[in-house]
C-alpha cells in the first residue's frame, strides 16, 4: 500500500512487478482537503490510516477495497506515524 497525500488516496501495487493493482484501494471520504493519508500500518486483515488533516486514525478492511471499519478510532492533533504492540496502537503526533 502506498499514500498519495495530495489526492487523499492509497493505492495497492504488485509486490513482485511494482505495477499498480486497478483503481486507487482506498478513496478517503470528503472532504479530501482534510483527510490527506500519510501514515500506515498493515496488522492481519486490518490498515491503519493516520491522516494528519483530520487529526484521526481510522482503520480499513485490507482485503476489500473502500471498506472503512472505524472512521474515528484515535483522535488527535495531527496523527502520522503508527505502531502496533499487541493491543497498544501507539501514534506519533
Amino acid at each position: 500500500y502506498v499514500v498519495q497525500h495530495g489526492s487523499g488516496t492509497i493505492r495497492s501495487y504488485d509486490a513482485s512487478t511494482g505495477a499498480a493493482v486497478g483503481t486507487p484501494f482506498i478513496t478517503m471520504p470528503a472532504p479530501a482537503a482534510s483527510n490527506q493519508p500519510n501514515g500506515l500500518l498493515l496488522s492481519g486483515s486490518t490498515l491503519y490510516v493516520a491522516s494528519d488533516g483530520s487529526g484521526k486514525v481510522s482503520t480499513w478492511s485490507a482485503t476489500t477495497a473502500n471498506t472503512s471499519l472505524n472512521l474515528s478510532l484515535v483522535t488527535t492533533t495531527s496523527p502520522r506515524g503508527l505502531v502496533l504492540s499487541g493491543s497498544t496502537l501507539y501514534v506519533s503526533d
